[in-house]
């Protein structure tokens, strides 16, 4: 059972990283601080790695990277 919920969330990576992009432009826009707009620029980037068929340890990079 295990190996299949890994399954179902390497195979919809993209709606995890959209997920936190919403929150994190939520964040953005209550705090006005400039702080975590680099982080949802990290997920939108690691979104279109994982819409691109890039494994996680590629997406995390993205996200770490344009963070």
């Amino acid at each position: 059972m295990g190996n299949g919920i890994i399954q179902v969330f390497a195979e919809n990576a993209y709606l995890i990283w959209l997920g936190l992009f919403i929150i994190l432009i939520v964040i953005e826009i209550i705090t006005v601080g400039l702080t975590t707009i680099w982080f949802s620029g990290g997920s939108l980037a690691a979104m279109l790695a994982a819409l691109l068929g890039a494994g996680a340890p590629v997406q995390i990079l993205v996200f770490l990277a344009v963070s």
